[in-house]
């Protein structure tokens, strides 16, 4: 009894002392260097002249959202963009806005929008970050699911933008370079000719930005940190959202053998194709330890569903942690509210 008594205790001073290591470890790292968040603006000045009072009331709600969420680099898309110029004057509504309310400044950077009335950009808090470059990929070919089908561009993206970020704590400064993505829509699906609400060219889409993610990572020197963001509009299941993690490859798709792309947009693969995803989706991951319904970026129709999302190297996961250990991820936000889409915040801390 006594040595069970014994071993019972000691069970006790290692759990207590573990979690004391635990949360010592996560204090260290002081304040995160970087609050990262992503925000579909829905449509953000596409109807200004018509609906005036909405869209000085949408200014006002999205701009609550991303000073509760305390942004430091706001991935957006949708901006209305009739032209890059007025893309670029568009969004920088948005950043004066969001200075008269946080008081911080914060610099506007958009991409060329290719025959679509909406683009994607960036929102940097100055005092956060310094931009070292953009590049922007809009008319950059996609990689093609088939030999013989139609070459595609991005149209709307994607959008890299590249800053350096000042460690905290007397920590040493660090590149961090981010993709903002918005794939296209399951809107007017019955004009796709692949019968699949155009799933197939988000597949390609997600290809040719993991190909520009793992290039970054290549370009970047060992402490450079890479990110895509944005709204994939497909969820976290579908066969783009897996290509876009790298845990499949558009490759697969080519031969039936390998994997058949379902009904559901879903992936139907052989076993024997089991690789490591080299970015591990934030939210998805969340999801994955909640249990119920509810859980997602978007309202559409009645359900919610995650279409939206931040991905990390794998490699990094650790600086994407809090002090439980989890990968960290907030939506913030109303359905309704400012936009159809949840804002999504994680912080970096190294």
């Amino acid at each position: 009894m006594k040595s069970k008594r014994n071993q019972y205790f000691f069970l006790m001073i290692v759990w207590f002392l573990s979690g004391s290591v635990l949360q010592s470890l996560a204090d260290q790292r002081g304040t995160a260097e970087l609050r990262i968040c992503s925000q579909n603006l829905h449509n953000f000045k596409v109807f200004e002249r018509k609906q005036y009072e909405r869209e000085a009331t949408k200014l006002k709600a999205l701009v609550e959202r991303m000073t509760t969420a305390q942004c430091d680099v706001i991935g957006v898309q949708e901006v209305g963009s009739p032209s890059y110029r007025l893309a670029l004057k568009n969004l920088e509504a948005l950043a004066s806005q969001l200075q008269k309310t946080s008081g911080d400044s914060y610099k506007a950077v958009v991409a060329e929008s290719i025959r679509s009335p909406i683009t994607v950009g960036f929102l940097v808090r100055e005092k956060a970050a310094t931009i070292t470059g953009t590049i922007d990929y809009s008319k950059q070919v996609l990689p093609k699911l088939s030999v013989l089908g139609k070459p595609h561009t991005g149209n709307r993206g994607p959008l890299l933008l590249r800053l350096k970020v000042p460690g905290k704590n007397q920590k040493p400064s660090r590149p961090v370079s981010l993709i903002t993505i918005h794939f296209k829509s399951r809107h007017d699906g019955f004009k796709d000719r692949s019968g699949t609400n155009f799933e197939t060219l988000r597949m390609e889409m997600a290809e040719g930005v993991r190909q520009l993610a793992e290039n970054e990572v290549k370009n970047l020197d060992s402490s450079g940190i890479v990110l895509i963001l944005g709204d994939r509009n497909s969820e976290e299941d579908s066969a783009a959202a897996q290509i876009l993690t790298g845990k499949l490859l558009l490759s697969d798709f080519q031969s039936p053998q390998h994997c058949l792309l379902t009904r559901d947009q879903d992936a139907n693969c052989n076993p024997r194709i089991d690789r490591t995803p080299k970015f591990v989706p934030i939210f998805a991951e969340k999801k994955k330890r909640i249990s119920g319904s509810g859980f997602g970026s978007i309202r559409y129709n009645g359900r919610v569903t995650l279409i939206d999302e931040i991905l990390i190297e794998a490699a990094d996961r650790d600086l994407f942690t809090g002090q439980d250990r989890q990968l960290s991820g907030d939506f913030i936000g109303i359905f309704g509210k400012g936009s159809d889409h949840k804002l999504l915040v994680s912080e970096l801390n190294w």
